[in-house]
């Protein structure tokens, strides 16, 4: 695949995780101040647990499927069919336990008022399976312009859906019930794009995807549960958990935002790293972690900084006056997401550099901490307890995951770089409290914040003419 190709694959794919990210903030912003925060935790519950059954569908075997098409299109035919195979298989597996562990979840969560709704999300699992699979058939093929299309055409049914029966009155089952069957439009779009399977007396070997899923399965599962215990914790530890989980969800929503910014900037550097290292060009590995994690660390302190000052702000202007206690929250969790963004994108140039279960130990281990932290700190501290328990365990797993990346690669990121990053975080957090600049609301007042911190890297020369340079040549 030529350089350019890539690098328009690469747009397509950026712009589809995009839609995602739109269409979650649409979903979880317009159920927030539609309906009670008491509503709204009760539907962010059902989706978080129902999202760990997906990715165990969503990540091993569709993954594996597009690994194996993509080194040998000639085993595309034999790949594709075993693939599905096999989802179909475990599929029914995973339905069938999810739909018989709904009362066992819900007896865990300390309510038992959960299992209609759990069942009710059963329905979403044999759908995305499927098209999960599709997509990453479309992926493994390079046909990225069409993977793009189906993401976005799956993410707005998903919002316009889920929208629309909350709307004409069905509430938190019209939406857990949007959300479930959201899957069917992207599935028979990727039925249609891919309607020309040949058939082949050749039978690829199911051990060989099956045992480059099961470590990609573990970790994403890791990952998911790591982004969703907290939240849980909350439901299953506090009094009056559902208006909790609500007022934690919106937190939770708006802090993610440094995940999916960290994934804009994983898009523009995974490719070269993997080319790279498959060229055993080790020099440009290097370069390429250490400018990716520069930059990721510029952004992640920024933010930092505006949801210190503009945090409840952010929160009440987002979701309403009744989520005011989240702003406190908010603070916590941008920087535990932050934290814990650097950690996945790490693990993630960890599985691009052909070590998949380094990744997966490390994500295994943080969840263990994570988990522990959480039935410690959410009884006594409550939804900031919650933050708290993420914001150190992701802390955890990021020392973990340089400490790899520097063992594997040799080079994470120049300590003269960190250091006039983080001043300049400082200076520009001093400056504002000293001048006050948060009473212009989060606006003006992020506008002027980013202003400051921008100039601040100039003038210690760690931002310069070549990372624009850098910034209009993947645009081009």
């Amino acid at each position: 695949m030529s350089g350019n190709n890539l690098a328009k694959g690469t747009l397509y794919l950026a712009i589809s995780q995009i839609a995602v990210a739109l269409s979650g903030y649409a979903i979880h912003i317009f159920l927030g101040r539609f309906l009670t925060p008491a509503e709204y935790g009760l539907y962010a519950i059902i989706i978080s647990v129902a999202t760990i059954p997906n990715l165990v569908l969503a990540t091993g075997v569709p993954q594996a499927v597009s690994k194996y098409i993509s080194e040998d299109s000639m085993n595309s035919p034999s790949v594709r069919a075993q693939g599905i195979r096999l989802q179909l298989i475990l599929g029914s597996v995973v339905f069938i336990t999810y739909l018989l562990a709904s009362y066992p979840i819900a007896y865990l969560l300390n309510d038992m008022a959960l299992v209609p709704y759990l069942q009710l999300s059963t329905i979403v699992i044999p759908l995305y399976a499927l098209y999960a699979l599709y997509v990453m058939i479309l992926n493994g093929e390079k046909r990225y312009r069409e993977q793009s299309f189906n993401v976005i055409v799956f993410s707005a049914t998903k919002s316009l859906l889920v929208i629309f029966l909350v709307l004409i009155g069905f509430s938190v089952s019209g939406a857990v019930f949007g959300f479930s069957i959201s899957p069917l439009v992207g599935l028979v779009l990727g039925v249609f794009l891919i309607r020309h399977i040949p058939k082949t007396a050749d039978r690829f070997s199911a051990k060989k995807l099956i045992s480059f899923a099961i470590p990609v399965t573990i970790f994403w599962i890791s990952y998911q549960l790591i982004m969703s215990i907290d939240l849980l914790a909350v439901k299953a530890l506090l009094p009056d958990s559902d208006a909790q989980a609500g007022y934690y969800s919106a937190a939770s929503m708006i802090s993610r935002t440094a995940y999916f910014l960290v994934t804009a900037i994983s898009y523009a550097f995974f490719p070269a790293i993997s080319t790279a290292n498959r060229a055993n060009d080790y020099g440009t590995v290097k370069l390429f972690i250490r400018e990716s994690n520069r930059y990721i660390v510029m952004i992640l302190t920024l933010m930092v900084v505006g949801a210190a000052f503009y945090g409840t702000e952010i929160v009440t202007f987002l979701y309403g006056t009744a989520y005011l206690s989240s702003g406190i929250v908010l603070g916590i969790l941008m920087l535990g997401m932050s934290f814990f963004s650097v950690f996945t994108y790490l693990l993630s140039v960890l599985s691009a550099g052909s070590r998949p279960r380094i990744a997966m130990v490390l994500g295994v281990f943080t969840l263990a901490i994570d988990f522990i932290l959480n039935i410690l700190l959410v009884p006594t501290y409550g939804i900031n307890g919650a933050a708290w328990a993420t914001t150190i365990a992701s802390g955890v797993g990021l020392v973990l995951s340089s400490t790899a990346i520097f063992y594997v690669f040799d080079c994470l990121i120049s300590p003269i770089s960190v250091t006039r990053i983080i001043i300049s975080g400082i200076v520009t957090f001093g400056v504002v409290l000293f001048l006050h600049l948060n009473v212009f609301g989060f606006i003006i007042g992020g506008t002027l914040t980013t202003l400051i911190f921008s100039g601040l890297l100039f003038m210690t020369r760690e931002l310069n003419n070549d990372d624009f340079a850098r910034v209009r040549s993947f645009i081009k």
